[in-house]
């Protein structure tokens, strides 16, 4: 003999659990994106050999701080120092590259 089990379970929180972690990810995001923020406002108080000894000019902590309130400034100070690092380094390698060129070196 067949039966048939017509016992529901509970409402499912298949959605709820994800939808909660996302929303909190999210303000642990703002959170810190705002502590960041309170950071990187200290470095305006720097002067520009400070700044210069860490990759920075005082217009690249200004231009971060310009960013939206929920962004994170120092993601930017930290991709324009890189930026510019890389463009020193690269600059000094065609510098030894035209040097050597020119003694007829390779």
């Amino acid at each position: 003999m067949a039966t048939y089990d017509d016992a529901r379970s509970g409402p499912s929180t298949g959605f709820l659990l994800p939808l909660a972690s996302a929303i909190f990810q999210h303000a642990v995001a703002y959170v810190e994106a705002v502590r960041n923020r309170r950071q990187v406002a200290k470095l305006l108080t720097w002067d520009s050999r400070m700044l210069r000894d860490i990759g920075l000019t005082p217009g690249d902590v200004r231009s971060a701080m310009a960013s939206p309130l929920g962004d994170d400034p120092s993601c930017r100070l930290d991709s324009m120092a890189r930026e510019r690092r890389n463009a020193f380094h690269a600059a000094a390698r065609e510098r030894v590259a035209r040097e050597r060129l020119a003694r007829g070196r390779f």
